[in-house]
């Protein structure tokens, strides 16, 4: 048993020194063997919906891209038939109809699905053209492919934010080992591919307030562009799609004299993006409802239920209150004190990690046994950036709370103030040149 446990702190000490001496390989290290881990994963679990990464919505996807691949991505003005032909006949739109009607042979196939944008079936039919429409392993290599790309764009722009060196090894290992990063790498719907596209907004944000060779005219279209990709794939992301920016402004506003102007172009050109993207869907249901005031009711009709859910207290947050019982603030507390803090997702109670940033502006410096001394320098401004990143995170679960309580992969929107937390923690901490420097 010594040997073994010698054995154990040899190979430990041998894989602290390397990730030390080479802390930007190390991370990419760990990137790759979590990607692989998600390659293993998916192929044990072969041509069925995925049971961590929404398989309800997933099997939405997989049908509607199976009807545009069958019928043409035309068809039905574009719109997705989430419900076609009978596959996974007891999962998503279809399976909730026949759960409801209690007909296992009830079908809601020939209807396009008007409540949500059709990015993901676009992605799923865009796929399909490539690797088949019966194959949905290697389908999941789409999203799995794109989360490479930038994932190692991500962790090197995070890696360079803080200086690198063990600062930067430990920022990067904060930030991948949530298993919310990498747990919907294989994701179908849009949660990993709007999540992919916030990643690069945060990149770019960086980059255009930091970097001067990045202030570039064509930077801000690309903002555009990025919430326009956002918004057709999904209405959740409204809040951090636009408002992303402004943690960022207060944090680099002093240090890299960011202007108030920066923000404003950032934030309207991803928000005009987005709001594009959501036109162009209304835009495609007036088409296929035929006619503008039935798209407008029906889409209020939608949103006061994700909202409130419509009086309807058998599917209320805590069923056993009437809607108009939950305040605005219950189901954005549950993400921050519980939810988050799920093994799928951070797997820290962050409401506590986002307090300890707080207690340290007041705190400033704590002395360790063996003369350890460490000094906190954060800033007024940084808690500006956590408290906006904070309200941001959990917009959705507020103005949706009905929406929000039912779907827990909301909170992967709470990633967003994870980060600042961790960047402000990272780069506010100093400890004394007399022992080893951060």
């Amino acid at each position: 048993m010594r040997n073994g446990a010698l054995d154990e702190e040899v190979a430990l000490k041998k894989i602290t020194t390397f990730a030390l001496q080479n802390p930007l390989r190390f991370l990419m290290i760990i990137f790759s063997l979590l990607v692989l881990k998600e390659v293993v994963y998916i192929t044990t679990f072969k041509d069925v919906v995925s049971p961590i990464a929404d398989g309800y919505s997933e099997a939405n996807t997989i049908r509607g891209g199976t009807g545009f691949i069958e019928k043409g991505i035309t068809s039905m003005k574009g719109l997705p038939d989430t419900c076609y032909k009978n596959l996974f006949p007891t999962e998503g739109r279809l399976g909730f109809v026949r759960s409801k009607t209690g007909d296992p042979n009830s079908s809601c196939a020939g209807a396009a699905y008007i409540h949500y944008p059709p990015g993901p079936e676009y992605m799923a039919w865009l796929g399909m053209n490539l690797v088949g429409k019966d194959n949905y392993t290697l389908l999941r290599l789409l999203p799995i492919t794109l989360s490479v790309i930038v994932g190692i764009f991500f962790i090197h722009t995070m890696f360079d934010l803080v200086g690198g060196g063990t600062r930067g090894l430990i920022f990067g290992l904060a930030l991948l080992l949530p298993p919310m990063y990498t747990n919907y790498l294989h994701g179908l719907h849009h949660q990993q591919y709007a999540f992919l596209m916030f990643q690069i907004q945060i990149c770019l944000t960086i980059l255009y307030m930091t970097k001067p060779g990045w202030k570039k005219w064509w930077i801000i279209p690309v903002f555009a562009l990025l919430g326009f990709c956002q918004g057709y794939m999904t209405f959740d992301f409204a809040f951090l799609a636009t408002l992303f920016v402004i943690p960022f402004y207060f944090y680099f506003r002093v240090d890299k004299n960011v202007s108030f102007f920066t923000l404003v172009k950032i934030g309207l050109a991803s928000g005009l993006g987005f709001t594009i993207a959501h036109l162009l869907h209304f835009y495609q249901v007036v088409l296929y409802i035929g006619t503008f005031d039935q798209a407008v009711k029906d889409f209020l009709a939608s949103a006061s239920h994700r909202a409130t859910n419509s009086g309807d207290i058998a599917n209320t947050p805590h069923a056993k209150y009437d809607a108009t019982q939950i305040g605005p603030l219950t189901v954005a507390k549950d993400f921050l004190w519980r939810v988050s803090g799920r093994g799928k997702y951070l797997a820290i109670n962050l409401i506590n990690f986002i307090w300890i940033v707080v207690g340290l502006r007041i705190i400033k410096r704590i002395e360790f046994k063996k003369g350890q001394v460490f000094h906190f320098e954060v800033r007024n401004s940084d808690l500006m950036a956590l408290f906006a990143s904070v309200v941001i995170s959990s917009m959705w679960s507020i103005a949706m709370k009905q929406h929000a309580h039912i779907h827990g992969f909301i909170a992967r929107h709470y990633y967003f103030c994870y980060l600042i937390t961790c960047l402000i923690l990272v780069t506010r901490t100093r400890k004394e040149k007399m022992y080893a420097a951060l």
